[in-house]
C-alpha cells in the first residue's frame, strides 16, 4: 500500500522538466518589475523612469489597470508555484489545454507584432522604441502563455480511440473565445489609431 502511494505520489523530475520553471520565473519577474516600474512613476513620479505616458496607452484608467495586472501577477504566480513543484493543476500535462494555450498564445502575440508594425508605419518619428514598453510586455506575457503551452501539448497523453471528451473541452472552448475576443479588440483598436501629425 505505502509503494502504491509512493509511485502515485507525483515528483519533479516526472512532471517538469527543469528548464520550464526557469523560463516561467523570468518571465514572471520581468512583467513584475514592470508594474513596480510603472506604479513608482504613477504615485512617486520618480525622475529616473520613463514618464507615465510611455507605459500604457491609456485604454484603461490606471487603477483597473493595476487591478488587472495584479490578478495578472497571481495566475501567473500559481503557474510558477506549480512547475516549481511539479505538482498541482497547472501541472499536470494535458494536450487540449496545450493546445488551446498555444492558439491563445499565438494569437496574442501575432496582434501585439501586427500593432507594433502599424504604429511604426503611423509614427516614424517614433521608431523603433517609441510606445515600445508596453508593446514589449504584451510580448512577455505572449511567452508566457507560449511556454506553458508548449509543455502541455509536448508532454500531455494522447487519446487514442473514442471516448468521452476530454475534462478539458470547456477550458479549450473558453480560451479560443477569449482568443477571438482579443483579436476582435486589437483589431478594433488597430482601426481607430489616430492618424500621424502632419509635418509642419
Amino acid at each position: 500500500m505505502d509503494g502504491d502511494r509512493a509511485a502515485a505520489r507525483p515528483t519533479r523530475g516526472n512532471a517538469v522538466p527543469r528548464p520550464y520553471p526557469a523560463v516561467l520565473a523570468i518571465l514572471l519577474v520581468m512583467f513584475v518589475l514592470r508594474v513596480l516600474g510603472q506604479a513608482l512613476v504613477a504615485v512617486f513620479d520618480v525622475p529616473f523612469l520613463p514618464p507615465m505616458q510611455a507605459w500604457y496607452s491609456g485604454l484603461l484608467p490606471y487603477p483597473w489597470l493595476l487591478s488587472s495586472q495584479i490578478l495578472i501577477i497571481g495566475l501567473f504566480a500559481g503557474v510558477c508555484f506549480d512547475f516549481a513543484r511539479g505538482a498541482g493543476f497547472f501541472a499536470v500535462p494535458r494536450r487540449g489545454f496545450g493546445l488551446a494555450l498555444l492558439g491563445l498564445g499565438a494569437a496574442y502575440l501575432g496582434t501585439m507584432l501586427i500593432r507594433y508594425s502599424v504604429r511604426m508605419t503611423l509614427y516614424p518619428g517614433e521608431r523603433w522604441v517609441g510606445g515600445s514598453i508596453p508593446t514589449f510586455f504584451h510580448w512577455v506575457l505572449a511567452g508566457f502563455l507560449l511556454t506553458v503551452g508548449i509543455y502541455h501539448w509536448t508532454r500531455g497523453p494522447r487519446q487514442s480511440g473514442r471516448g468521452p471528451p476530454a475534462r478539458s473541452t470547456p477550458l479549450v472552448a473558453l480560451l479560443a473565445i477569449g482568443g477571438g475576443a482579443l483579436i476582435a479588440w486589437v483589431g478594433y483598436r488597430l482601426a481607430h489609431l489616430p492618424p500621424p501629425a502632419a509635418a509642419p
